[in-house]
C-alpha cells in the first residue's frame, strides 16, 4: 500500500521493490505536504517512473531489478499503470509482470478481446469465457501461492511493515 487509494504490486528484486515502495510513499507524503491533497494515481506513476529514470542517470547506481504496477482508485475510477526500470510508464486495461508475463499477456488480452466483443454484440458469456476466466484466476492463484510461501519464510526482522500484502485480501477475490 503506498497511499490511501494507491497499491503498487512489483515483479523482480524484493529488496529492489522495498526501497522503490519506501520511495514512492516518501514521495506521496511530500505532496500531501506540500498541496494539501493527496497525489492522483497517475501522478504516483509519474513519480515512479522519474525515480527509475534517475537510477539509470547516475554513476555509480544501478538501475532496479524489479517492475511495478500501480492501482489506484481516484474519485469514481480505477486506474493501472506499469512502470519498467528504465524508466518507462504505460497506463493499461490490465498488466502481467514476472516470469510468465508473456503467457499471462496472451490470456489476458485474449480474455478481454472477448469481452470487448461481447459487449458490442450483447451475447451472454460462453462456456469457453468460463474457461479462460478459471485458467487466469488459477495463474493468479499459483503466483499468490507462490508469494505467500516466500512471505512465510521471511522473518519480521527481515521486512518493514507493508511489506508483503496479506493473503486475506485476495482470498475474496479467488473465491469470486
Amino acid at each position: 500500500r503506498i497511499d490511501d487509494h494507491i497499491w503498487m504490486l512489483t515483479a523482480g528484486l524484493s529488496g529492489d521493490a522495498r526501497m522503490l515502495a519506501n520511495q514512492v510513499r516518501r514521495a506521496c507524503q511530500n505532496h500531501r505536504l506540500q498541496y494539501g491533497e493527496a497525489p492522483t494515481t497517475k501522478q504516483v506513476a509519474r513519480m515512479t517512473a522519474d525515480f527509475y529514470h534517475q537510477l539509470t542517470r547516475m554513476g555509480g547506481c544501478r538501475p532496479l531489478g524489479c517492475t511495478a504496477m500501480l492501482l489506484g482508485v481516484d474519485e469514481s475510477f480505477t486506474s493501472l499503470f506499469r512502470t519498467d526500470p528504465g524508466g518507462g510508464l504505460e497506463e493499461c486495461r490490465f498488466a502481467a509482470a514476472g516470469s510468465s508475463q508473456d503467457t499471462m499477456g496472451r490470456e489476458l488480452m485474449a480474455f478481454v478481446a472477448s469481452l470487448d466483443e461481447k459487449s458490442d454484440s450483447n451475447e451472454k458469456d460462453s462456456d469457453a469465457d468460463k474457461n479462460r476466466i478459471a485458467r487466469i484466476c488459477s495463474s493468479v492463484s499459483v503466483a499468490l501461492n507462490d508469494i505467500f510461501d516466500a512471505a512465510a519464510n521471511i522473518s519480521d526482522d527481515d521486512c518493514s511493515e507493508n511489506t508483503f500484502l496479506s493473503e486475506n485480501l485476495f482470498l475474496p477475490l479467488l473465491e469470486n
